[in-house]
């Protein structure tokens, strides 16, 4: 007869998750495993608005990777951000032409990739459509060549982008928005 086995369940330990140096390394949460070493790489998705304490970000998310541990916390690094779904819905409903720019653009010190909505109220011509991927292209290279790839994920330097896309756009088209939608790390 076999002996029964007695399994032992093993007891899972609460890490803290500390924020970014970006967002002054606050601790904006905790999560469960049962060895350390298993957080590494795990993804975390946090509201900006709670990164922040600015309630207008309330409609963003910021994924941050765990990265390093340091006894019972665990430090981490922004791997990309996005616009809520149902947020881009309401903001576009109005508006007849919508494109999308999804471009690698080189930063500082890491590729990156931004999707960029374009939004007008008025249908565009193609010819005047191609201007403007062309001219926010050659604006996006420029303006991201000499930013730091964490300075990117800030809520108010992405706003601080699109606006100014937005103001040199005019001369081609007076868009209506331009919203840096998503903002990836990509690998090296």
């Amino acid at each position: 007869m076999a002996k029964p086995v007695k399994v032992q369940k093993l007891k899972k330990r609460w890490f803290a998750v500390i924020a970014p140096e970006i967002f002054k390394n606050r601790e904006i949460g905790e999560v469960a495993a049962i060895e350390q070493n298993n957080l590494l790489g795990r993804t975390v998705e946090v509201s900006a608005a709670k990164l922040t304490d600015t309630p207008k970000d309330q409609h963003r998310k910021i994924v941050l990777q765990l990265s390093d541990l340091a006894g019972d916390k665990v430090n981490s690094i922004v791997k990309k951000s996005f616009f809520l779904d149902n947020y881009i819905q309401r903001t576009i409903r109005r508006y007849k032409e919508r494109f999308i720019l999804a471009e690698n653009f080189k930063a500082k010190d890491d590729t990156i990739k931004l999707k960029v909505l374009v939004l007008a109220v008025k249908k565009l011509h193609q010819k005047v459509r191609a201007s403007l991927i062309r001219y926010i292209r050659a604006s996006l290279t420029e303006k991201l060549s000499t930013a730091k790839t964490d300075e990117l994920f800030l809520p108010a330097n992405l706003e601080k982008i699109s606006g100014e896309l937005r103001n040199e756009i005019k001369n081609i088209y007076p868009a209506d928005k331009v919203i840096i939608w998503k903002t990836e790390v990509k690998k090296k």
